[in-house]
């Protein structure tokens, strides 16, 4: 039976976010790599960040085009540096969303594949090549909400 972690607090006390932040819960930004294909998108970041305790992360990103990826190219997003899930398949980890340039909403799963990447619904196609089939334009927002296991 694993012993329970107690933060070095004692029963009754606040378990604070100064001490949770001692042991790597905080949350950090990065630059993702957004590609529409093989082509890397320009745009803003608008979130990027990741979390980190022990080998569990949490990774948000909110990217917004400012050009156009490859024609019904696999859409993609990259990982924080050094924390690729430990088993890169195509299990899903989170959700995957495309908001085309304001006039529909795209829903897919995030899929375990590095970089990261949407399922599209019905065929089991990756978003962006199938289902529908669509490049990436200006003002498009690439929205990635994921949680997985580092080796």
């Amino acid at each position: 039976m694993a012993t329970q972690w107690t933060a070095g607090t004692t029963p009754g006390q606040v378990l604070t976010a100064a001490t949770l932040n001692t042991i790597g819960a905080a949350w950090e930004t990065y630059t993702p790599t957004v590609k529409g294909g093989a082509t890397t998108l320009t745009g803003t970041v608008l979130y990027a960040r990741y979390a980190r305790l022990n080998k569990t992360v949490w990774v948000q990103v909110a990217f917004q085009s400012s050009g156009a990826g490859a024609a019904n190219g696999i859409i993609s997003v990259s990982y924080p540096s050094g924390l690729t899930p430990s088993n890169t398949d195509v299990r899903t980890i989170g959700t995957f969303h495309i908001l085309d340039s304001g006039t529909a909403w795209y829903i897919g799963s995030a899929s375990a594949t590095n970089p990261i990447q949407g399922l599209a619904y019905g065929g089991g196609n990756y978003m962006g090549t199938a289902t529908p089939a669509m490049t990436i334009a200006a003002n498009d927002v690439i929205s990635v909400a994921v949680c997985y296991e580092v080796a």
